[in-house]
This record gives structure tokens, sequence and C-alpha cells, in this order.
């Protein structure tokens, strides 16, 4: 992956952003936040709230997919799955711009990270992400990645391979392991229903809130 500039994300462009998308006055607090792809801000409020401030990688999702991702999550909202829904702006957007550098914005929600699951918990998960597969299943996905052994795993391969991290002697026998594996999983998708999915589901993205039980992240 292509090295991105955010170098442009300065304190002070991330407030002013926040400031004219949502029309409300911020306070000088900008913070960063852990992300391993994109960058992440929580920025404080005038009022003394707080928002997080999500810019996403250039490069790596075009804005169809982005818009389809913000989209979902805010059908899921509608629906009473508990997510962190993404905050329209004044221009009722929910995906914006800074100097092309598209950014989402969200309201900061408390929690504790999830813990390691006990039986009980492993219920209550598979009962949340079912909800969410069922909202996810009422349309297809735009532009979005389908993860198939025939699409995915091939894009992945290819990357792999353009990318001159193997040494040229073990090019040739990687690619026909990962091909043989390929032929021998993707038979096993044939047939198989394909829906929107929360794919990135990792215990730093759910929330566990006293008293209100699980809460997704983007």
């Amino acid at each position: 992956m292509d090295q991105a500039d955010f170098s442009h994300l300065t304190p002070e462009n991330v407030i002013n952003a926040v400031e004219a998308t949502l029309g409300s006055a911020c306070s000088n607090i900008c913070r960063p936040l852990n992300s391993y792809i994109n960058r992440v801000y929580e920025v404080g409020l005038d009022d003394g709230g707080f928002v997080i401030a999500k810019f996403y990688r250039p490069g790596r999702w075009d804005r169809t997919a982005l818009q389809d991702e913000l989209d979902f999550l805010a059908e899921l909202a509608e629906s009473e799955v508990p997510v962190v829904p993404p905050l329209p702006g004044r221009d009722g957007q929910l995906l914006h711009e800074l100097a092309h550098t598209d950014f989402a914005l969200f309201p900061k929600r408390g929690g504790r990270p999830l813990d390691e699951p006990d039986a009980n918990t492993w219920v209550q998960l598979g009962r949340l992400i079912a909800r969410m597969h069922a909202v996810g299943a009422r349309r297809r996905p735009k532009n979005r990645i389908m993860l198939h052994p025939r699409h995915s795993t091939r894009l992945h391969l290819e990357y792999i391979l353009q990318s001159g991290t193997l040494p040229a002697s073990l090019a040739r026998t990687y690619e026909k392991t990962v091909t043989e594996l390929m032929d021998h999983v993707a038979p096993e998708f044939e047939g198989v229903e394909m829906l929107r999915i929360h794919g990135d589901c990792h215990r730093q993205n759910i929330l566990h809130r006293a008293g209100e039980g699980f809460h997704l992240l983007d």
C-alpha cells in the first residue's frame, strides 16, 4: 500500500473541518486516537460534548464504497441495531472532504472494550450480529469487496506478487500454492447467499456499555 499523505491533518485544519461540517463551534481540543489504517481524532465542542472525526486513507476505498458503508450504519441505527451511526453535516450528507481526504463524523460513545467472552456473551454477540445481517440482506452493497476466493483472495494474491515483497525465488511457488488453495476452497462458496456484513468486527470495535449491552463501531 502506498504511503498516504496525512500531513494536512493539523489540529487547526481538523477543527475547522468539523466546525464547517456541523456548523457548530469547537473548543481547542483535538486528540489523535489509535488507528492502524486511517486517522481518527476526538474533537471537543464548545457545548462540552465531543465528536469523533474519522479521515479515511486516500486510495484505499472510493467514495461509492465509503458512502455505502456510512449508509449501512445509518440503516442499522434506523432498524434499532446498536451501532454508532455517522452524524449528518449541515447539508445532510454523511461523507465529507478535506483537501481530497474523505472523512466522517461520529458522536462520541463511552464504553469498555469487549473482554474475553463467556458462553452467555457469545450468545448475545451472535444475536447482535444476526440482527445486523438481517438488515444487511435487504439490499445489495455498492462497490464493496466481495469476500470470495475468486474475488478478494485473487486481488490480494495479485497485490502481493506485484509488491516486490516476496523473493523472486519464492514467488512462483507461493502463487502456485495459493492458487491451488483457492481452487480447493472456491466450490464451497457456490450457491451461498452474499450479503452486507460488518467486515471489521473485532473486539476493539465492540463496546460494552453497562445496562445497554454492546455497541458496534465502524
